[in-house]
């Protein structure tokens, strides 16, 4: 692996990671204004109803990795005629998605959100409204994925971290407006939403339109390339749609058996794991371009240094967020919130888990989806992720336990890991053998020292039961993980390296 492409990893992460910590802290005020403007219900009711239009993104996820691949592989290749071709037929093909998505979620869509699911009898008009709301909303965003995607190929991610902080801004600006009316806030929250979805929308356009050459649109059809760009992404849309459905599928379940109030709970757990899993990400958004253009150029040898670094740092990056997270949960939401949601303790935690292990497959998806070779791969591990709803029905009617479904999706994505690798040797003999003893053993230390020095400490009693006992236990966590990454989860020249750079950019 090159100097410099390890150097415009890094310096595209540290973008990332500066525009993440800003919306972070901004996102999670902005929950708690939201939440307290809403309150409990209504939170529940845009959740549920999110839900809802998530389900449809089943339509376009699968196209979001197409497009991103297509169009890396093209940079990769440095073809200007090719890129310019993939990025007009993926304009089209978005057109097409919209039209269906929209045909669905007003036939449906509809249908389910007015006869199945569960809400308060006199809230249905305004349910209505934030639906066809969202609907407009969704289709913005998937408008917007050709868009995304080039700058996620070029590896602009300054400017991709300037527009992400502009949008958190809008969306303070929308939860403090919001807490100043005294009626119909949840309809106009949903107004307000669909409206910052198109100005970042318009951005995202106008910056790519004016620096990208082949993002200037023009209507062509393309019917080879629209043929094997659909072929791709229906295998992709199965892949995509196992993920979609495993975490909205139970938020539409939990709304039928157990009511909106603890789709209020799934909502903040999932404000605070998004949060730790997009600081994360960041490292992953950075290096996947480079396996992508690594696979281009048929430099096997650096996509998989590459790989084994991926999944054994982006567990590291969440592991030190989420660690202190699960720790201190309890203090975490009662500092962050005040009052929260029953069952918003138990969610988080089982979802910063389940997080932390998928988070290490993702460089696995990256290089079979570079391959292409997609069909067997799909099914097989689609078909494994999607038991996740059946086998939570069953739990939920049987059991009447609602955090049986998480713990039941962490199952499933021990398994589907786990089958990744002879898929992979199949298709491009990745060898398994290296990736385990370059992730697995730092990984398995890391977690271990970390994990029982903590228990210690809450066994010994030294930490009193207080909000001051709890921030302590936080901290402790915090140096706890960093230390055991610093010590265990990294090689001696990354730690030099790491030594070597603070010593370079700190004033003292």
């Amino acid at each position: 692996m090159e100097q410099a492409d390890t150097k415009r990893i890094a310096r595209n992460t540290v973008f990332l990671y500066l525009r993440t910590a800003f919306s972070i802290l901004v996102s999670l005020y902005t929950a708690r204004v939201i939440l307290n403007a809403l309150g409990i219900e209504d939170f529940g009711i845009y959740n549920a109803v999110g839900g809802m239009i998530a389900t449809f993104a089943l339509l376009n996820a699968g196209m979001t990795s197409c497009i991103q691949r297509y169009l890396t592989l093209g940079l990769g290749k440095s073809d200007m005629m090719e890129q310019s071709r993939i990025f007009r037929t993926s304009i089209n093909i978005m057109l097409i998605i919209s039209l269906v998505t929209v045909v669905f979620a007003e036939s449906i869509g509809l249908w389910f959100l007015n006869h199945k699911m569960v809400f308060p009898a006199d809230s249905f008009s305004t349910i209505n409204w934030v639906y066809q709301f969202s609907v407009v909303t969704f289709v913005l965003g998937v408008l917007s994925i050709p868009y995304n995607a080039a700058l996620t190929a070029h590896e602009h991610f300054d400017k991709f971290a300037y527009i992400g902080i502009f949008e958190v801004i809008l969306k303070l600006a929308i939860a403090l407006t919001i807490s100043f009316l005294d009626s119909n806030r949840l309809v106009i929250y949903a107004v307000l939403v669909m409206l910052a979805a198109f100005c970042v929308r318009y951005i995202y356009a106008a910056y790519c339109t004016r620096h990208f050459e082949e993002c200037k649109y023009s209507f062509i059809l393309d019917i080879p390339l629209l043929k094997k760009m659909f072929a791709f992404s229906l295998w992709n849309f199965l892949g995509s749609s196992s993920y979609i459905l495993k975490t909205n599928g139970i938020n539409i379940l939990i709304n039928l058996f157990f009511g909106v109030t603890l789709n209020a709970a799934i909502g903040v757990a999932s404000q605070i794991t998004n949060a730790a899993c997009s600081l994360a990400g960041n490292f992953t958004t950075a290096i996947h371009p480079q396996i992508t253009k690594a696979f281009a150029r048929a430099d096997y040898a650096t996509m998989n240094k590459l790989a084994y670094m991926e999944a054994r740092y982006s567990f590291l990056l969440l592991y030190a967020i989420g660690f202190p997270l699960i720790v201190g949960m309890p203090a975490v939401l009662s500092l962050w919130l005040g009052e929260y949601p029953e069952y918003a303790v138990s969610f988080s935690r089982l979802i910063i888990l389940n997080i932390i292990i998928d988070t290490m497959a993702t460089p696995l998806v990256v290089i079979m989806l570079a391959v292409g070779k997609i069909a067997l791969y799909q099914i097989w591990i689609s078909s494994i992720l999607l038991l996740n709803v059946p086998l939570s029905y069953l739990c939920f009617k049987y059991t009447g336990n609602p955090e049986s479904a998480y713990m039941i999706s962490i199952l499933l994505s021990l398994i589907a890991f786990i089958s990744r690798f002879p898929l992979l040797k199949r298709f491009i003999q990745f060898p398994f053998g290296a990736f385990a003893r370059n992730v697995f053993p730092r990984i398995a230390m890391t977690v271990l020292i970390s994990s029982f020095t903590v228990i210690g400490i809450q066994q010994t009693g030294i930490l009193s039961p207080d909000d001051l006992g709890n921030i302590l236990l936080i901290i402790s966590a915090i140096v706890l993980g960093c230390l055991s990454i610093i010590f265990f989860g990294m090689n001696r020249q990354e730690r030099i390296f790491l030594f070597d750079t603070l010593r370079r950019k700190l004033p003292f």
